[in-house]
């Protein structure tokens, strides 16, 4: 690598830049992997192969693209060191593949010198790539989990174990399926790169403007609309994306300066952005690695998976939105001028032919049962064929290379997260301690489910800081989603338990990487920007436990159960967000202690139970009735103006 050939971008920029022959080499290295992946849908390779290949095109382009020390991309030993990373990549995936039959079966526990070289090798570099890519916290709690396989015989009482030795936790991390090599990495080589291919595809064809556009004409004319159109196309944008920080990158550029122009504080647009993004990746069709990974551990098909999730994802943007409408009612906040906006007709008639690719995916997915990965494929091409109807969106042969360069790009994050989660959950194999810690977790909650729900929502959270979201639901779903199983919640509803809270993660402080990127477009404060998201989305952490409690909320149960289910949660869902906005329909602005009312009559409302629901009935009939005589008391005294209830704070 001649540092002639090596130009920097901006100091701020992940990646290093090439020009000369190495941009060539680099961009040719970026579009093979990505044919690769497409190629193994209907040519495919052993388990072991493809998830080694797939991990090797990740760790040579990390090394390539991330420097070891970002503020000396050109140094002569950064270089070195890269090249040589870069070396010893290549060495140790070749010959894993190159042995992978004798590694799984013949030499399986009995490993010679070279096996045990490339295992060690192979662990160092996947630690190295994620630090690289993603930061130290992933890394760290990798390295403490190897630290605790090799002196746990020092941990007294049932956390310990008998302690291993490097070459023994090496070994059996890096070459078995059950460690680097394992689900997570086979999900992401299998089919989750190739959805991230998709996303880029789709957007180069104009679809994440196009949604952009058709929430702007639908929802830009109403009170707080560029809010409203930022959880809207939040929604659709998330559903590309699959990732709240991408969503938050791709949408928030236009609706946060938008709702800053429309009136609303520059916490509360970034909070608002925050909060709708990180929905994005509970909205199906495409929901992130997490949940292609848990329909995997599950044994589910994914078309299950999604159908889940829609009743759930509907009540997170619900309480979203409503929380919106009720701020700016209580902000006396406008729409954006019809003249500002653009025509919906127009919209939908040069745009409507973008959305085809997720038509055709969805249709693939839930009606024909192809597999994740062939549906994907077809997704890709079919996202291309659309742009030729035309010429303004057709896309050359350059636009698709480098597409396909962009796709390659996008998925390193994924390659280095499930590879490096796959070391905790080799240590988890090793010394068994999902078993032993859901044990303990289950005798710490004595039984009581609200509680180990409650412990299962923190570890998410913690989990959750500063990583992202598939790593925190790999961990919490080894460590914890076993003893919500055990307790007698259908695996289903404790790994999307799990799921949810992993993604809220994303707004919950004092790690909070979605509303950290919300505050750097915005321009405020990243922390106080996660208060007010957190604040803003707190009804949302209510809808876990509903559908826990509540099963029929991901289509357990007959139609009619499951329709009265959503109806009431519906209902309660906007009842609370009223309880905590201090506002609601008909009944103006409410006082504190009527919003306590008000959050009891939504809580018994929102659990499953027929005696809850009339208690809920009476606490809401209590309210009304509290307001209507407050109401006119006050307009005895004083000109009701039909926006205050009369009894403010």
């Amino acid at each position: 690598m001649d540092i002639k050939d090596l130009e920097v971008e901006e100091e701020n920029t992940k990646f290093r830049s090439f020009k000369g022959h190495l941009k060539i080499i680099v961009f040719i290295l970026a579009i093979a992997f990505s044919i690769f992946q497409l190629t193994i849908i209907y040519y495919p390779v052993n388990t072991v192969q493809l998830r080694i290949i797939h991990l090797m095109f990740g760790l040579v382009l990390i090394f390539t693209l991330v420097p070891a020390i970002k503020s000396k991309k050109t140094s002569p030993i950064t270089i070195s060191v890269d090249l040589a990373l870069i070396t010893l990549s290549l060495i140790s995936c070749f010959y894993i593949a190159k042995e992978s039959v004798q590694l799984s079966s013949e030499r399986l526990g009995y490993y010679n010198s070279f096996d045990i070289f490339a295992s060690i090798v192979l662990l160092i570099l996947v630690i190295e790539a994620t630090r690289r890519i993603l930061g130290w916290a992933l890394p760290i709690i990798s390295i403490l989990f190897i630290l605790y396989a090799l002196f746990g015989f020092l941990i007294p009482g049932r956390l310990g174990n008998a302690g291993f030795s490097f070459e023994r936790i090496s070994t059996s991390v890096s070459l078995w399926t059950e460690g680097i090599l394992g689900t997570p990495l086979g999900v992401s080589a299998s089919y989750v790169t190739l959805f991230v291919i998709f996303a880029v595809f789709l957007q180069r064809t104009g679809a994440g403007q196009f949604f952009i556009d058709l929430a702007l004409s639908v929802f830009g004319r109403f009170r707080g609309g560029p809010a409203k159109v930022a959880v809207i196309a939040s929604s659709l944008f998330g559903s590309i994306s699959g990732s709240a920080v991408a969503n938050v990158a791709g949408t928030g550029t236009l609706t946060i300066p938008l709702m800053k122009r429309n009136g609303f504080s520059k916490y509360d647009a970034a909070g608002v952005e925050a909060v709708s993004s990180s929905g994005g990746q509970l909205m199906p069709p495409i929901m992130g690695a997490s949940a292609f990974i848990m329909a995997e551990i599950l044994g589910l098909p994914y078309s299950m998976i999604i159908l889940a999730a829609l009743i759930p994802a509907i009540l997170y943007y619900t309480s979203v939105f409503i929380s919106v409408d009720f701020k700016a009612i209580k902000m006396g906040l406008k729409g954006i001028p019809k003249s500002q906006l653009p025509s919906f007709r127009k919209t939908f008639k040069k745009g409507w032919h973008l959305s085809t690719p997720l038509i055709i995916l969805i249709y693939l997915l839930a009606f024909e049962g192809t597999s994740p990965g062939k549906a994907a494929f077809w997704a890709i091409v079919s996202s291309v064929l659309v742009t030729m109807f035309r010429k303004n969106t057709r896309m050359s042969l350059k636009e698709i290379l480098s597409a396909l360069q962009k796709g390659a790009y996008s998925a390193l994050e994924i390659v280095a997260v499930c590879a490096c989660a796959g070391i905790v959950i080799g240590i988890f194999t090793l010394t068994g301690l999902g078993l032993k810690f859901s044990g303990i977790i289950i005798e710490f909650s004595q039984g009581s489910l609200i509680l180990l729900l409650i412990l299962t929502m923190i570890a998410c959270l913690i989990a959750g800081m500063g990583v992202p979201t598939v790593a925190a639901y790999l961990i919490v779903a080894v460590l914890v989603a076993p003893a919500l199983v055990r307790i007698g919640i259908q695996p289903i509803a404790a790994h999307l338990f799990v799921f949810y809270f992993a993604i809220i993660s994303a707004i919950t402080p004092p790690v909070a990487l979605a509303s950290y990127v919300a505050a750097g477009i915005s321009g405020s404060n990243p922390f106080k920007t996660s208060i007010k998201a957190f604040k803003l989305g707190l009804a949302a952490f209510i809808i876990p436990f509903m559908f826990v409690y509540n099963p029929t909320l991901i289509f357990e149960g007959q139609p009619i159960e499951i329709l009265v289910g959503f109806t009431t949660a519906i209902f309660g869902v906007t009842l609370l967000s009223g309880s905590l906005e201090g506002y609601y329909y008909f009944f103006g602005i409410i006082k504190k202690w009527l919003r306590v009312v008000l959050f009891v009559a939504s809580i018994t409302l929102i659990h499953p139970n027929v005696y809850t629901d009339l208690v809920g009935a009476a606490f809401l009939l209590i309210f009304a009735i509290v307001v209507m005589v407050k109401r006119k008391i006050s307009s005895n005294n004083q000109d009701f103006n039909g926006t205050d209830s009369g009894f403010t704070k």
